[in-house]
């Protein structure tokens, strides 16, 4: 007996694989088309996980013509969608989707993260948050600085110095204010004094120093060149 084959759902077949088609033509270099591709997608009001791979796009695509107004309503949309809140996209969890697009909540989070470094729970930020850094990455293209600082200093703690500093020279790429340098340089030099590497935590502390004008800087550097034995200097240092 030949089995009846049924042909796919077409609204299925499209919403599935219409992404690809806004991607290949921000490839070919059609930024605007791509955006009009992506929503025109979401006017069709796919399938959850559909939907936020149009999202993620849109993200992308606005950023990138630095339209901030329609960024923002893009991320609004992506909040108010609670069908999108709770689903995985490429095994990437999004629970905690609105705190990444709140900025109040964002800073309570990020708060709530030093709070628990300090009580000691750095294995289970660690975890946290490399779950909180892909979602960031899918959708920005890349980690958040603050959130890899904060990975990095509880890499610190469970003394793995050279992730943290492999992290830390990764803010240093994308972030280049100075004033936040200064204050990336400064964990960098605190992760060489814990790694006992006290010539490298100077250079970290002095640029740190350069950048930002902060006076512990060289209380710290002079906490290093004690450690060197180099008396006299830590002297005038401090």
């Amino acid at each position: 007996m030949q089995r009846e084959l049924h042909a796919p759902n077409e609204k299925n077949l499209y919403d599935c694989f219409s992404y690809r088609w806004g991607e290949c033509l921000y490839q070919i270099g059609g930024v605007d088309k791509s955006i009009e591709q992506f929503e025109t997608i979401l006017k069709r009001n796919p399938v959850a996980e559909h939907r936020i791979k149009s999202y993620v796009w849109l993200i992308k695509l606005y950023s990138i013509k630095q339209n901030w107004a329609r960024l923002n309503e893009i991320k609004e949309r992506i909040i108010n969608d609670k069908e999108i809140q709770n689903i995985y996209i490429h095994g990437i969890s999004t629970d905690k989707l609105e705190i990444l697009l709140t900025p109040n909540k964002m800073k309570e989070y990020i708060a709530q993260i030093g709070n628990r470094l300090a009580r000691g729970e750095a294995w289970a930020v660690i975890d946290e948050l490399r779950d909180m850094i892909k979602l960031h990455t899918l959708m920005e293209g890349h980690g958040d600085p603050v959130l890899l600082t904060k990975i990095a200093e509880a890499d610190i703690r469970v003394r793995d110095y050279e992730l943290a500093l492999k992290t830390l020279y990764s803010v240093m790429r994308l972030d280049r204010k100075p004033k936040n340098q200064a204050q990336t340089l400064a964990h960098i030099g605190r992760a060489y004094m814990e790694q006992g590497n006290y010539k490298e935590a100077i250079k970290a502390f002095q640029k740190s120093f350069n950048l930002g004008d902060y006076i512990v800087m060289l209380v710290l550097q002079a906490a290093a060149f004690h450690k060197l034995k180099e008396y006299n200097t830590s002297i005038d240092l401090y």
